[in-house]
């Protein structure tokens, strides 16, 4: 039978009421697995791509979800073993590898818009009738 809570005799309760506890103390383990897991997916969703390592064939590696299932989010060394378990996953599994970690973005204009004014801006008409023929002309796209 299930360990008495806070004193109270477990046994004492019908065999259906000592099943259905052992059922939520078993369902209680699996929603804390299944919870751990979930954030160590995230975690490494966050640190596989700088180690250049595809994120959607890491989660779909069977080895590196059982090492997942090791790992304790709340430890003191957690990110050195999620981190080692990623690199353990990518040296067995070469097929995991990116080419490379993400390339930066160069850099480009701040905005895109075309502020009135701004140096190198075309000159805004002034009048109606030179508005219309500018945007007949094509000056106005």
């Amino acid at each position: 039978p299930p360990p008495a809570p806070e004193g109270r005799d477990v046994a004492s309760l019908p065999a259906w009421g000592q099943q259905h506890i052992a059922d939520l103390g078993g369902q209680l383990v699996d929603a804390q697995t299944a919870r751990r897991t979930a954030e160590s997916q995230v975690a490494a969703a966050m640190r596989a791509g700088a180690k250049g390592v595809s994120l959607a064939a890491l989660l779909d590696s069977q080895s590196f979800a059982r090492s997942l299932a090791g790992l304790d989010p709340a430890a003191a060394d957690y990110l050195t073993r999620l981190d080692a378990a990623i690199d353990a996953a990518a040296q067995a599994n070469p097929h995991l590898k990116t080419a490379g970690p993400p390339a930066t973005p160069a850099a480009g204009p701040r905005g895109s818009a075309i502020v009135p004014g701004a140096p190198g801006a075309p000159a805004q008409p002034t009048d109606l009738r030179s508005a219309i023929a500018a945007h007949y002309n094509g000056a106005g796209r």
